[in-house]
């Protein structure tokens, strides 16, 4: 490790001892979170000062979305979600991605996703009107290792840590829990209508700490 990469370890390992401790103050959390979001910003802003102002404008709009949900989202997170978060995120995506994400820009001219989203299945339980994933067809889903490889290639290509899975329904695709136990390194949103998250897949998620379901109905 570098000095600089050294020194961005250390505190996002601390920072991930740290959230579990300031959650319950909304103050202490809400400064602390808007730090970490202007820094992120300016640095983001920095690299992109080049680009379309509207591309610009959508990829600061994105990263200030993430960050109220962060916001608004962390004290009802598990200690362990709350301490992946932290680590995945601010060490993982944006020391060691950015890392990626320079090598990328040097060699294309613009920066490439801070997110992926990833539909491993249109399968699902339920027909809600107007859901657009009802009229997708259902007889193909992507395999185990077909999603792993993309997520290997999002990490290792386009320095991506932070990845939301969609569908379809995602808690009935048979590999979800392999998929985010495998890539613990990184952060997963997934997107649920929610019916299948009884208690034993509630404390399994909050176990592997790398997983927040976001629920859409």
């Amino acid at each position: 490790m570098n000095v600089e990469r050294t020194m961005a370890y250390l505190k996002a390992k601390g920072l991930s001892y740290l959230l579990p401790a300031v959650t319950g103050n909304g103050k202490v959390l809400g400064t602390l979170i808007d730090t970490l979001k202007a820094k992120s910003s300016a640095k983001s802003l920095e690299l992109r000062k080049n680009q379309d102002p509207e591309k610009r404008q959508i990829a600061a709009d994105s990263m200030d979305m993430f960050f109220e949900m962060v916001k608004r989202n962390l004290p009802r997170l598990s200690p362990q979600t709350q301490r992946k978060l932290a680590f995945n995120m601010f060490f993982n995506h944006l020391t060691l991605g950015q890392e990626t994400r320079d090598r990328y820009i040097a060699q294309h001219g613009e920066p490439p996703p801070f997110l992926l989203v990833i539909s491993p299945s249109m399968k699902c339980n339920l027909k809600c009107f107007g859901c657009y994933a009802a009229e997708y067809d259902k007889s193909k889903e992507l395999t185990r290792d077909e999603v792993s490889d993309v997520i290997r290639q999002a990490k290792e290509d386009l320095g991506i840590y932070f990845i939301t899975i969609s569908g379809g329904e995602p808690t009935i695709w048979p590999h979800l829990f392999d998929i985010l136990e495998e890539h613990d390194d990184v952060f997963f949103q997934v997107y649920t209508h929610g019916m299948m998250i009884d208690d034993a897949m509630a404390k399994k998620m909050a176990q592997l700490g790398n997983v927040h379901p976001a629920i859409s109905i």
